[in-house]
């Protein structure tokens, strides 16, 4: 895949592109990640691939507000410089909301969403207790796991050594504002997708409900489920396969 940038005045955006012919998807990452987290989607969709570092995450820049309305303007620069039409959408989490509220900007193929739903309630403030920086590796993975939190596999993806010290990408403040952004109901912006749409759920997931999801899929006959059994919240970190095999279907369906 190749790094590109797309410079928007007050910031920059960065994006992996694998240039491909064909159909077109946009990815998405979650908050704390960043676009090389999605170059697995390369095994399962035929065509072009657009994996964007968002606001606060990876190469792109920080910012001071992360608001919906923040996200989508990124995203309309990003399709309107690389003049993408239609295009697939495949959303982690944070990503899938923004994936979700794109669809309804502008004509899509189709929506895939991981382990996130209608209904969201967190919060990110954690991370306010744990440094930007390290002086090593391993002094990261033991103040981690002084909170009690794994750096592998996923907060891993996000450090990267500079020069004198390890440090993460995202911003730390941003990831705090971006998720009391993201918190709420979105009933109203479910109800009017009606693009083919594939919902994927951890069994353990801590950030969306079983019972969200098959609330989201009545009466919606444009919507498939899949559950993943002993997964959690990143399913495509634990398993990966099982997540391959569901996505080549579902697109197979649509080519």
């Amino acid at each position: 895949m190749q790094r590109k940038t797309l410079p928007l005045g007050t910031h920059q955006l960065s994006y992996l592109d694998n240039e491909k012919s064909g159909p077109t998807l946009l990815g998405l990452h979650g908050h704390f990640g960043c676009a090389s987290m999605l170059t697995f989607l390369e095994k399962a969709f035929p065509g072009r691939i657009i994996l964007l570092d968002q606001r606060g995450h990876g190469f792109s820049s920080w910012a001071s507000s992360y608001k919906r309305r923040d996200y989508g303007q990124d995203l309309d620069a990003l399709i309107h410089k690389e003049q993408i039409q239609n295009p697939h959408f495949y959303g982690h989490s944070l990503g899938g909301i923004n994936a979700l509220f794109q669809v309804l900007r502008q004509p899509s193929s189709s929506l895939v969403m991981e382990d996130i739903g209608t209904c969201i309630t967190g919060s990110n403030a954690f991370i306010m207790d744990l440094p930007q920086r390290y002086s090593s590796f391993r002094e990261a993975q033991a103040q981690w796991n002084q909170q009690g939190i794994s750096l592998d596999p996923f907060f891993a993806e996000s450090l990267s050594y500079e020069k004198n010290h390890w440090e993460f990408r995202f911003h730390r403040e941003g990831m705090v504002l971006s998720q009391e952004e993201l918190n709420g109901e979105y009933w109203t912006e479910w109800k009017q997708i009606h693009v083919p749409t594939l919902l994927l759920r951890g069994e353990h997931s801590d950030v969306t409900t079983a019972q969200n999801h098959l609330e989201m899929c009545e009466g919606q006959p444009h919507v498939q489920y899949q559950e993943f059994p002993e997964a959690g919240h990143t399913i495509h970190s634990t398993h990966e396969n099982e997540v391959l095999n569901v996505l080549k279907s579902f697109w197979k369906e649509l080519f």
